[in-house]
């Protein structure tokens, strides 16, 4: 039987590598961990709503500091607003901030009551999804294929 190799301060699993490099790949491999925590598409979307607010912070002379102020966020939103950008996409704006303290790990700005976004939501007129359901009854009565519909769930139903 092999030996289970031990780890201590100066392990290299690469050899001819020194520390600062052998850091540089745990670095590379970290980063590689944390963008597979979201899916491609959250990637994607989480990237484009980063650069929004990037621009944003551009365009309005704003230096870009981490951790975002509150009254950054709330411009922020205030512009997303009048730019008429749907609820929605403003809520994955301030999804992709959030993402970014919970990878640093410190004290999320964009959970504080003010930013979350109430009063963007109120003035949308944001309300339930007015979509009806479907239900299996409901199906039977419109389809033309009534019949071979409740042929199909009475041999199914048994």
């Amino acid at each position: 039987m092999g030996q289970i190799q031990t780890v201590c301060a100066n392990s290299r699993p690469l050899a001819n590598t020194t520390a600062q490099e052998h850091l540089g790949n745990l670095k590379n491999e970290a980063n590689k961990l944390i963008k597979g925590s979201l899916s491609a598409n959250t990637n994607k979307a989480y990237t484009g709503a980063l650069s929004n607010f990037i621009k944003f912070l551009s365009h309005y002379g704003i230096v870009q500091i981490f951790r975002v102020p509150i009254d950054h966020l709330l411009y922020f939103i205030a512009h997303l607003s009048t730019a008429s950008i749907a609820y929605r996409t403003s809520i994955l704006y301030i999804s992709a901030l959030s993402y970014i303290y919970k990878i640093r790990g410190v004290k999320d700005n964009t959970q504080t009551f003010i930013v979350k976004m109430q009063g963007l939501h109120r003035s949308r007129g944001v309300t339930a999804d007015s979509r009806t359901l479907l239900f299996v009854g409901h199906l039977m009565k419109q389809c033309y294929f009534q019949r071979y519909f409740r042929v199909l769930f009475i041999v199914y139903l048994g």
